[in-house]
């Protein structure tokens, strides 16, 4: 990839991987960032950061968390939980799939029950979020 001068032959090498393995463009660029690939842009300085503050978040997460039933499943989701808090005057500045965003990561919030499975809504998106405190 670093023989590739130009966009267009980044794009036929891009192209031929995709043949090859059957892959998706964003699926091809991702293999190569984890081969050590890098296209030499400079990142967003807000990359990482979020529009939504962290109180606001966390009303979220917990609508989100008490609509878990004990067995583990969640029985409201992000546009049902969005709208409820919009009905009680917060607003959500952030669009639902960002906040789904958010709320992905490795722990998962534990939900009311003794030893149900854990609910689909994550804590990291508490530490995610880029928000000061």
């Amino acid at each position: 990839m670093e023989g590739a001068k130009s966009a267009a032959e980044r794009k036929a090498v891009i192209a031929e991987l995709c043949r090859m393995f059957a892959f998706s463009q964003a699926k091809a660029y991702k293999v190569l960032k984890e081969a050590g690939w890098q296209s030499g842009r400079k990142e967003r300085k807000d990359a990482g950061s979020s529009g939504i503050a962290q109180e606001e978040l966390k009303l979220v997460a917990s609508v989100l968390r008490n609509s878990v039933r004990k067995n583990g499943k969640a029985t409201m989701g992000v546009p049902l939980a969005r709208s409820i808090l919009q009905a009680n005057g917060i607003t959500i500045p952030i669009a639902d799939s960002r906040l789904r965003e958010l709320f992905s990561g490795e722990r998962a919030i534990p939900c009311r029950g003794g030893n149900s499975p854990p609910a689909p809504y994550y804590a990291d998106a508490l530490s995610q979020s880029g928000t000061p405190s």
